[in-house]
């Protein structure tokens, strides 16, 4: 029967795909997406000095990040390289003390903080 009205099969057709493109995420007129905050941390030890990045409530936060004889993390823009010497934020660089046992990194709201036993060598209150 459908076979002598192709025009049948065509409107049936077009009515399954925009019923499916709507449930799928196409032009339907579903709901938009929404991209939630989210938070990522890694840790890795380099002779015996532990290194820290929190990313706090970031909208969908793309991150490398890679250990060898440094710690080197890419995240929103930004690159560190953190070795057992010195600290480098986006090609600027500041000596660790000498025995420095812990680099915390933090971002939130678009602001970067690095301390190093717990003193600020990267934030917004360092010049």
């Amino acid at each position: 029967m459908l076979a002598r009205r192709p025009w049948c099969v065509i409107a049936l057709s077009t009515l399954v795909l925009a019923v499916a493109g709507a449930g799928c995420g196409g032009s339907g007129g579903g709901a938009p997406v929404v991209l939630t905050p989210e938070s990522l941390t890694r840790e890795a030890t380099l002779d015996g000095m532990n290194v820290t990045l929190a990313i706090k409530n970031e909208k969908a936060p793309e991150l490398t990040w890679a250990k060898t004889d440094q710690v080197i993390a890419a995240f929103s823009g930004h690159q560190i390289n953190v070795s057992k010497k010195q600290v480098t934020l986006d090609n600027k660089t500041k000596k660790l003390p000498e025995g420095v046992k812990t680099v915390a990194i933090v971002y939130e709201n678009d602001t970067i903080t690095i301390q190093a036993d717990g003193k600020e060598l990267f934030g917004p209150s360092v010049k």
